[in-house]
């Protein structure tokens, strides 16, 4: 990602050079290094990737769409649209509990566990163009910006 990359230049002082000219110098160093998030990539859509048959029972492959800027998310479950906000800093993520949606019933899709594992992310990672949400080292859900059908065979 093009902001993975981003540096920041400090300016560690300013000094003459024997031609009397004003030399500034400059430090560049990677803001990931110094503890600043510059990583966007979560921002935008995201796809579930399905790992077990229920997670599209209702038929429908569930997405979330984060807006950084707002701290607010939408999307659709599998069977319901939703929408709530969050709290991020670096690779935390905390979804509020007071996720909102429709009503609409699905048989034989577990509405509630699906949203619960939401509410068990503390954190998160995107490698390989995968948002993985996670709760410490475990991994609760795998997403990517694709939209995969069926069942994914992999191993969380």
């Amino acid at each position: 990602m093009l902001s993975s990359f981003l540096l920041i230049a400090l300016f560690a002082g300013i000094s003459r050079n024997n031609n009397n000219n004003v030399v500034v110098h400059t430090q560049y160093v990677n803001a990931k290094n110094i503890g600043i998030t510059t990583d966007s990539s979560l921002n935008g859509t995201w796809y579930l990737i399905p790992l077990l048959a229920s997670d599209t029972a209702a038929g429908k492959l569930p997405f979330l769409t984060i807006n950084l800027k707002k701290k607010q998310f939408t999307g659709n479950d599998g069977c319901n649209d939703i929408s709530g906000t969050f709290v991020t800093a670096e690779d935390k993520l905390t979804f509020s509990d007071n996720i909102k949606g429709t009503k609409i019933e699905c048989k034989g899709y577990d509405e509630k566990a699906f949203l619960h594992n939401f509410l068990l992310t503390s954190n998160y990672k995107i490698e390989d163009g995968t948002l993985s949400l996670m709760n410490g080292k475990t991994v609760l859900s795998k997403w990517s910006r694709k939209s995969v059908r069926g069942v994914v065979k992999e191993t969380m």
